[in-house]
């Protein structure tokens, strides 16, 4: 395995990390928080987190937006996730999300905050400058206040889902279709986060894309030899049987 970490965001959209059997390219990072990665990321409202580089960990201490700078193809189906816990679980209003943005006038978000008893789903879309939903989904249960909870976005052929997910006390998540949208994308959005803060800060502890079809080749037919040879030797040679 392998992964891009923050430091290579840069290069992140032209790097190839993989190819299928119908020779698309599929790509994925991963920022662990390890180095700070801010000068990559493109503020949209509020003010940006800070980078924990040694406790490997994004804080949000005040509202904000911001998205990574690479784009992501619409037809390059991918999964992604990112969780989240509050300093200190006592608000709703201390809440994390991600966010799918493609300008001012077109980007969804997903942002989740939850206590012991409670959790509550915000739920935001906009295309052509039209606000066409800004709703929440409110749930009551038994929550794991010192777990992380999650966010994931999933794109399929250019539909992406984005859904929260909220720990439980016997572990795991639970979740509900109310705690999830569905956008039909064009290229040029881009994936980042989105927060609340209004009373304890917010910690980002994982947050990563990866392809939802990994690399794969059965050798029925030769791809190892002649034009379409996809391997090359490192010693020795390779041949196709």
């Amino acid at each position: 395995p392998c992964e891009i970490t923050s430091y290579l965001y840069k290069q992140a959209a032209d790097l190839v990390i993989s190819k299928d059997n119908n020779d698309i390219e599929r790509k994925f990072w991963k920022d662990d928080f390890s180095v700070d990665s801010s000068e990559n990321c493109t503020l949209i409202s509020g003010s940006l987190p800070t980078w924990d580089i040694s406790n490997k960990k994004m804080t949000f201490s005040t509202s904000g937006q911001f998205c990574y700078g690479f784009q992501l193809p619409s037809n390059d189906n991918f999964v992604g996730e990112m969780f989240f816990k509050p300093q200190t679980v006592s608000s709703m209003s201390d809440r994390c999300g991600i966010l799918a943005y493609k300008d001012d006038n077109n980007f969804a978000y997903i942002n989740i905050g939850y206590n012991s008893t409670t959790s509550r789903t915000y739920k935001f879309i906009k295309t052509g400058g039209v606000v066409i939903l800004n709703d929440f989904a409110a749930h009551t249960g038994t929550y794991h206040e010192s777990n992380p909870a999650k966010v994931t976005i999933v794109n399929t052929n250019g539909t992406i889902v984005i859904k929260g997910y909220y720990p439980q006390s016997g572990g795991g998540f639970v979740t509900t279709s109310n705690d999830q949208i569905s956008l039909a994308i064009s290229d040029g959005y881009r994936i980042g986060l989105v927060n609340g803060v209004t009373l304890n800060p917010v910690d980002v502890i994982a947050f990563g894309i990866r392809p939802s079809i990994s690399y794969s080749d059965d050798f029925t037919s030769d791809t190892v030899s002649g034009a379409n040879g996809r391997y090359q030797a490192v010693t020795g040679t390779v041949a196709y049987d």
